[in-house]
């Protein structure tokens, strides 16, 4: 008997259509929650408004605003200008975007799971964005004779049985703050409670693993070989295959502490 549970059940494209309209309605509906200045964003009537920005932000491509506007819009006598998008998009925060990314993944009940777990593999990925020197934070050269470019960091738990996203950490660090991007996904714990998470190499962290041990999280972490300057390293172990229990005394507490 298979592991994984077999649930043969697929949406309709109208279904998960359906489904993302009514995340983003639910967003709309609620829009004082997560604009800028609750009390005046969006209460006037525009051509953009706040479920139609919304739609179109999630249909951008790599083309200019004034084009992709074209593409999503029928009525192409009737389309706000670029200057008037920006100023609607700087009204609307992050949040409205990661609630309708939360609301659309729960509407949906058939997910496989591995004896009753949901697998969810951690990684980062840097995302390049719009040129933008004066953004300090997101800037980056490496020599004086580049151009240097825009990024940010994407830190996600994928679902691998389903082929979704479970949780997504946007950050503007560098890709050594990962473990403290999983580690506050962990904290907040808006993926399923009943979930292992599988990690890499680079997130070989007493402190990580201090994290999950104390937060109950189960977790599969592929750790530096005995010959590397990673955490067996300073363990005693035969360069052959086995299977071995080790135990660290006061992980919880001790490493927590100081930071490692």
């Amino acid at each position: 008997m298979s592991a994984i549970s077999n649930n043969n059940y697929f949406y309709s494209a109208s279904t998960i259509r359906s489904a993302l309209e009514r995340a983003i309605s639910s967003v709309s509906e609620n829009i004082a929650c997560y604009s800028s200045d609750p009390v005046s964003d969006f209460t006037r009537n525009r051509k953009l408004s706040c479920s139609n920005l919304i739609y179109y932000i999630l249909h951008l491509s790599s083309k200019t605003i004034q084009l992709d506007m074209m593409n999503y819009s029928s009525d192409v006598d009737d389309l706000p200008s670029a200057s008037a998008f920006s100023q609607q998009r700087c009204k609307c925060r992050p949040e409205a975007f990661k609630r309708v990314f939360s609301l659309f993944t729960s509407y949906f009940t058939n997910y496989k799971t591995y004896n009753g777990y949901y697998l969810l593999a951690c990684d980062g990925s840097d995302i390049n964005i719009s040129h933008n020197p004066k953004d300090k934070t997101t800037y980056h050269i490496n020599t004086s004779a580049t151009r240097g470019y825009n990024q940010l960091h994407l830190n996600a738990l994928y679902d691998v049985l389903n082929g979704i996203y479970a949780d997504v950490n946007i950050d503007t660090a560098a890709k050594t703050h990962e473990c403290d991007a999983l580690e506050k996904m962990i904290e907040n714990r808006q993926y399923p409670v009943d979930s292992i998470i599988i990690c890499d190499r680079g997130y070989e962290k007493y402190n990580l693993m201090a994290c999950c041990i104390e937060k109950h999280q189960k977790f599969i972490i592929r750790v530096k070989d005995i010959h590397s300057n990673g955490i067996l390293s300073t363990i005693h172990l035969d360069d052959t295959a086995f299977d071995t229990n080790i135990t660290k005394s006061n992980i919880s507490s001790d490493k927590r502490n100081k930071g490692q």
